[in-house]
């Protein structure tokens, strides 16, 4: 049996309180329609996850995400991308963005500096070596902290149209 994944099939998933792992988007130019599911749709629906293009089952190749849009809304993925982020409260984008790397930036630096420091480096070593810990933790901590954020306080972005 083929799967339905028809916009009445997404909207019946939401409505009975589970969440849609598919949508279908149609390239502007070929005007082929694509079945995003699974992984790859939670990134396209996630405005905090980088994500500049997908992929096209017409054209067989890589296109940008202003070019290919919803059929069911008309809207472009761009654009849902950025309407969805504008949606989501102060807290989360900072949580998901710079404030969640604040934690590492801050324990990797002076972890860094401390080990640095305690084998004996110059201060100007133990200086540079805690930049770039910092960086490094702030990294980490942030890919991380993303993640569970999202986990706990969504809101989970497949269930927006």
């Amino acid at each position: 049996m083929t799967p339905d994944y028809s916009p009445e099939a997404w909207d019946a998933i939401v409505q009975s309180g589970g969440t849609p792992t598919f949508r279908v988007y149609v390239h502007d130019v070929c005007g082929s329609g694509t079945v995003v599911t699974d992984g790859h749709y939670t990134e396209l629906t996630d405005p905090f996850i980088h994500c500049d293009g997908t992929y096209c089952a017409g054209c067989k190749g890589p296109v940008h995400l202003g070019d290919v849009y919803w059929p069911d809304t008309g809207e472009s993925v761009l654009d849902y991308r950025r309407r969805v982020r504008r949606l989501t409260s102060f807290w989360l984008v900072a949580w998901r963005g710079w404030l969640g790397a604040l934690p590492g930036l801050v324990l990797g630096g002076v972890v860094t500096y401390l080990v640095c420091t305690a084998y004996g480096l110059p201060v100007d070593r133990a200086a540079a070596g805690a930049f770039s810990g910092a960086l490094v933790g702030a990294v980490v901590v942030a890919a991380v902290v993303s993640r569970v954020v999202r986990a706990i306080w969504g809101p989970d972005f497949r269930r927006v149209r």
